[in-house]
């Protein structure tokens, strides 16, 4: 069951998604599939990939930026804007969650030392 830190991350995350998707227009900004190339490595490099959900979500983000590209390449430039504010999204929550589960081990860490005599 998600605690409630990670339940406000989530909705912060869907919202921010929703949001982004409803103001979606027919041209992909190329800063857009930068953002969202910067939040992949990000995650990535902080670590998405020991986490279960975090790394779910980061695959998640790389398949949608990989078929973003490959709706531009096509033409289908709106599909391809929507799924890359996915891509984004999704990234973010990555990271947000390794974030927690990197700042929940480090609690525990601390707890331990506490209890040492």
């Amino acid at each position: 069951m998600a605690g409630p830190s990670q339940s406000a991350i989530l909705g912060a995350v869907l919202l921010a998604a929703a949001c982004g998707g409803s103001s979606a227009s027919s041209h992909m900004p190329p800063q857009d599939a930068a953002r969202a190339q910067a939040a992949i490595r990000a995650a990535d490099a902080a670590g998405a990939h020991s986490d279960p959900q975090a790394a779910m979500y980061l695959g998640f983000a790389k398949q949608s930026a990989s078929k973003a590209n490959n709706l531009t390449k096509s033409g289908d430039k709106e599909s391809a804007n929507l799924l890359i504010g996915d891509a984004k999204a999704d990234a973010d929550l990555s990271l947000a969650l390794t974030k927690q589960q990197q700042a929940q081990a480090k609690v525990q860490a601390a707890k331990q030392r506490l209890e040492m005599p």
